[in-house]
């Protein structure tokens, strides 16, 4: 199993249009061909919050090789549309990670 998490930068007036478009947008349209599951979106508290918020988007997929395929059939689209509407404004960046048992 792995974790990918995308995390975005977004500015106060744009928070609650980035959520709603996470909502009805975004996250629909990623789970639709059932590559990526489990959506999860989080906001980051950290100290220095004057500009905006970060909101982290976490999906699960089983492996690497399907969370490439995802990004080539998928979120290469998505990104594209994500830019489209909220152009320069919301700057990400996404971590790929492996959970560990304890």
């Amino acid at each position: 199993m792995i974790i990918c998490n995308t995390t975005f930068s977004v500015p106060k007036h744009l928070q609650i249009e980035f959520i709603k478009y996470m909502r009805e947008e975004y996250v629909p349209q990623s789970v639709d061909n059932s590559i990526i599951t489990e959506p999860r979106l989080a906001r980051v508290y950290s100290e220095n919050e004057e500009g905006g918020y970060s909101y982290a988007l976490e999906f699960k997929v089983e492996s690497l090789d399907l969370l490439e395929e995802w990004n080539v059939t998928v979120g290469k689209n998505l990104y594209i549309k994500l830019m489209k509407h909220f152009k320069q404004n919301i700057p990400g960046f996404t971590t790929v990670l492996q959970p560990i048992n304890l």
